[in-house]
């Protein structure tokens, strides 16, 4: 019986660390994090965080996944309990017996094969041994922030989005309309009020070379032939196949 409590205690301190965004959890402690970063996690379900470790060079831009979302009464009362202990948190009036609802803004990665072959190429030589050498590392592979009213509008005109960045400078989001770049929105410093992370799956290229092929959710496997791990073992020959 002690058991199912302690069980039952830790699911309702996980729950106060956590937002559900359009079906999805999202983590809500005070990590300061921004799409594409690599690190760990820190802690213990309700003292959890994400220490960031990398920031990975972009040469081409990544595709992502934009969505425009209302507030809900739980998302309006973990972002209430952040403006507390930040003054540069936007206030916003959210009164939940009104039809329209203030908005806040996921980030994710649309096109994560992308980013796997840019984390694989020259430019990120020192963060792929990182991630092969370090235990327990993952990527920040979806934000929930929230942007000012005319940032917002851009958005909805926009039609496609990808994750960019110059040398030594943040990423930004750029705004597409048919083609043609319409705006390029500063995230990096953008209030955050949830995040989510993902775990590299690694693939042997050819023997002895492994590359990074793909991101699943931290709480799933790697699929098919790809490994969480890299593995220095040999493969032995099957006898019945000899």
């Amino acid at each position: 019986m002690k058991n199912w409590i302690s069980l039952a205690c830790i699911l309702v301190l996980y729950s106060c660390q956590t937002v559900k965004i359009q079906n999805t959890n999202y983590t809500t402690n005070s990590s300061k994090v921004e799409l594409g970063i690599i690190g760990h996690s820190q802690g213990f379900f309700f003292d959890k965080e994400f220490n960031s470790k990398a920031y990975p060079e972009l040469v081409s831009k990544i595709k992502v996944n934009v969505s425009v979302v209302p507030f809900s009464k739980r998302s309006n009362k973990i972002y209430q309990s952040k403006t507390k202990n930040n003054q540069n948190f936007s206030k916003i009036n959210y009164v939940d017996s009104l039809p329209i609802k203030p908005e806040l803004v996921t980030i994710s990665f649309l096109d994560s094969n992308n980013f796997c072959r840019e984390i694989n190429s020259p430019e990120n030589t020192e963060i792929k041994r990182l991630i092969k050498e370090t235990k327990k590392v993952k990527v920040i592979s979806s934000i929930a922030i929230v942007l000012k009213e005319e940032e917002l509008q851009k958005i909805k005109t926009a039609d496609e989005f990808y994750l960019i960045n110059k040398k030594d400078q943040k990423y930004s989001l750029g705004l597409f309309k048919q083609g043609k770049q319409t705006d390029v929105l500063e995230i990096s410093s953008a209030p955050v009020l949830g995040y989510q992370e993902s775990i590299f799956c690694w693939s042997e290229s050819k023997p002895g070379k492994w590359d990074i092929v793909d991101l699943v959710p931290s709480c799933q496997s790697c699929k098919g032939n790809t490994e969480k791990k890299v593995s220095n073992k040999k493969k032995n020959k099957s006898l019945f196949k000899m």
